[in-house]
């Protein structure tokens, strides 16, 4: 169950999409990835691609932590922005440990997020079954808040680029309404810079 109080569900057996289950109405649907197309792919939940995303658990950030296992990779979903980024793994089949890009995954079916054990780092815990073992993480806090701070910006971008087209089509309107210049055109002239107003906010 995630912070929000939805429930998630990964995926394997042909599907390779996380879905999320609302408790109250009972409904389901595709939270990220593709049920019927699989991949590698990094980007937003409807164009990533995941190939067996089965182990998903929750970071103390509040983010989804993905053991993407045929993948052979870590992945995680920003919650806020709906970002999906690979965390670790390089994608082939190996058992090397080292930096986190470098490392390499046989199998990492189940994942689980520590609990910051300090200010600067928490860990994150993998089974690796065809190793045999369980991998640690050790994910740098800050950095973690640096990709959020990047991800605000990024919103915030959209956000304006949004509200500067709204703008742009209510002036093309005023501009319209202002050929004639009686009581009539004048009224709607009024209205259409209230409407401006109004998706300017």
């Amino acid at each position: 169950q995630g912070p929000d109080g939805y429930l998630y569900v990964g995926s394997r057996n042909g599907e390779y999409n996380i879905r999320r289950i609302d408790p109250l109405t009972k409904e389901v649907i595709s939270f990220a990835g593709s049920r019927d197309e699989e991949g590698e792919v990094d980007g937003t939940f409807s164009r990533a691609r995941f190939k067996s995303a089965m182990g998903i658990s929750f970071d103390d950030g509040g983010d989804l932590l993905v053991a993407d296992v045929r993948a052979f990779k870590i992945r995680r979903i920003s919650t806020r922005t709906g970002e999906v980024t690979t965390v670790a793994g390089t994608g082939r089949l190996g058992f090397m440990d080292g930096h986190a890009r470098e490392a390499s995954f046989a199998a990492p079916i189940a994942i689980a997020a520590s609990f910051p054990w300090n200010k600067f780092q928490y860990r994150i815990f993998v089974l690796d079954a065809l190793a045999g073992t369980i991998r640690r993480l050790e994910v740098s806090r800050r950095l973690r808040e640096k990709a959020r701070e990047r991800d605000f910006f990024r919103e915030m971008r959209a956000m304006e680029e949004l509200e500067s087209e709204a703008m742009e089509e209510a002036r093309a309107r005023i501009e319209e309404a202002t050929d004639d210049d009686d009581s009539e055109d004048a009224f709607a002239r009024l209205r259409l810079r209230r409407e401006a107003a109004m998706m300017a906010t």
